[in-house]
């Protein structure tokens, strides 16, 4: 499955490489991802940079904007114990400091 997401759609490292993540507690396989480079990078950041000039963001409201991110906080904090799972593995930090890590995040969007 192609891992990065650029312009609005899924697609394969330009230059095909991949990695494997694996947990630093014990050695298993966490998953296998395409690495990017600077053409995805810079892929990326044109792509992001004509979606904001051409989309909604640039021209939606602060109270739209400001909506839009405390969602983002009600979905990390909905699936906080899948998040914190997934960074406890790819990390090796205990549960309950990858918990806090989300927690922060959401905050952040919260604030923001």
């Amino acid at each position: 499955m192609p891992e990065l997401y650029i312009g609005g759609a899924w697609t394969r490292a330009r230059e095909g490489g991949c990695r494997e993540i694996r947990c630093p507690a014990d050695g298993s396989l966490v998953a296998e991802v395409d690495e990017a480079t600077a053409p995805d990078a810079a892929a990326a950041v044109g792509a992001a940079r004509e979606a904001f000039d051409a989309g909604e963001w640039s021209s939606s409201s602060t109270l739209e904007r400001g909506r839009l991110l405390h969602r983002v906080a009600d979905l990390l904090e909905r699936d906080k114990a899948d998040i914190a799972r997934l960074e406890s593995l790819d990390t090796g930090k205990r549960l309950v400091e990858s918990e806090y890590d989300v927690d922060d995040v959401a905050g952040v969007f919260r604030h923001y």
